[in-house]
């Protein structure tokens, strides 16, 4: 059996040997507390590139540490579809010296997020820190277009020591609540499969610092910090959650992004969500006006045909309702997207998103 310990004088050890060994005591993941533990967010006079905050993580032994914001700049959108990029720490272990460096992996368009670069053959390795929805025709990256994957245990995640699971054992508190969307057993032998199936739960820890009086909330990939009270599964019904009612009008010969909502990081386990909204056609000569849900860039929903042959008024209106189910955990986009062949007399109107045991919206 060999044994080896280190460091030692003359030293003499290469930048592997530091990084596996730091490797072995601290995870990857983004480091919380320390500065404003890059979060990324909206450039303040917004235009295609977003901001990483100051803050610093680890990944396969090597550190990071940025005491300055950085602007990443996104490519053009699509000319015909939305894509997804992602904001990354990027590990290259390649060439002398190596660097680890906040980036931006661009996406496909029309395909779900790509997945991050994480094999030594590269040599590459990427933490996510957020996904970026880049819509047709779109000039500036606002908010709603900025998903946070810090917290996600497969993609990033924060550091902590190597060992130590990214799961810990609690008494389980259901304040309340009951599990919902469980297959009936069986037989008495099938209660013990049956019985967490699509189950999102509220766990109760110790109180942690910042996080007094909230709970652990997990749908068996991604855990966060959620208020006593928290849904974490959605399910369609007449409940208005949210709405963007205002009538706009439709002007472009292409699908483009309309109107868009994003869900709360509450609705952790997805769910099942009504989409509504109306289309109303008017004109001297016909007119048509299609629609489509988009849930995170990608077509969802059934397109939508509202059509008008040719006479002046007050137009055609038609209101259209469909249940999507969302099973992505975390926030999702939900939007809907529009355009229009005649003479421009088309228009959107009560985009609205209904589901029962809704918490706040913004």
């Amino acid at each position: 059996m060999t044994q080896s310990s280190g460091f030692f004088d003359p030293g003499g050890y290469t930048r592997a040997q530091i990084a596996a060994a730091f490797g072995r005591f601290l995870g990857n993941g983004y480091i919380p507390g320390y500065l404003n533990a890059l979060n990324v967010y909206q450039h303040t006079a917004p235009d295609m590139s977003v901001n990483v905050n100051t803050g610093g993580c680890q990944v396969e032994g090597y550190w990071h540490i940025s005491d300055a914001v950085v602007n990443l700049a996104i490519e053009a959108a699509d000319a015909t579809h939305p894509r997804i990029d992602r904001i990354v720490a990027r590990l290259t272990t390649t060439g002398s010296p190596g660097s680890v460096v906040l980036a931006v992996h661009k996406g496909t368009a029309q395909t779900p997020a790509v997945a991050p670069t994480r094999t030594w053959a590269s040599p590459t390795y990427e933490l996510v820190l957020a996904d970026v929805l880049v819509v047709v025709g779109t000039t500036a990256i606002t908010t709603a277009m900025i998903t946070d994957k810090r917290a996600d245990d497969t993609l990033c995640g924060a550091a902590r020591p190597a060992y130590v699971g990214k799961t810990a054992a609690a008494n389980v508190a259901m304040a309340g609540f009951k599990l919902t969307g469980c297959a009936n057993p069986s037989g008495v032998a099938d209660g013990d499969n049956k019985g967490a199936r699509d189950a999102a739960i509220l766990v109760a820890v110790p109180s942690q610092a910042g996080h007094s009086g909230k709970f652990l909330s997990t749908n068996g990939t991604v855990t966060s910090w959620q208020p006593q009270g928290a849904v974490f599964k959605a399910i369609a019904s007449d409940t208005l959650a949210t709405s963007r009612d205002t009538e706009v009008a439709i002007t472009t010969s292409a699908y483009t992004l309309t109107k868009l909502v994003t869900t709360p990081q509450q609705h952790i386990a997805g769910g099942v969500y009504r989409v509504k909204f109306t289309l109303r056609t008017w004109g001297s000569i016909p007119e048509h006006a299609y629609a489509k849900i988009y849930v995170n860039g990608i077509v969802a929903g059934t397109e939508r045909h509202q059509t008008h042959n040719g006479d002046a008024g007050p137009g055609y209106s038609v209101e259209y309702s469909e249940d999507l189910t969302i099973a992505a955990a975390g926030p999702a986009t939900i939007a809907v997207w529009c355009y229009r062949t005649g003479e421009s007399f088309s228009y959107l109107s009560n985009f609205r998103v209904y589901c029962t045991d809704t918490v706040p919206w913004t």
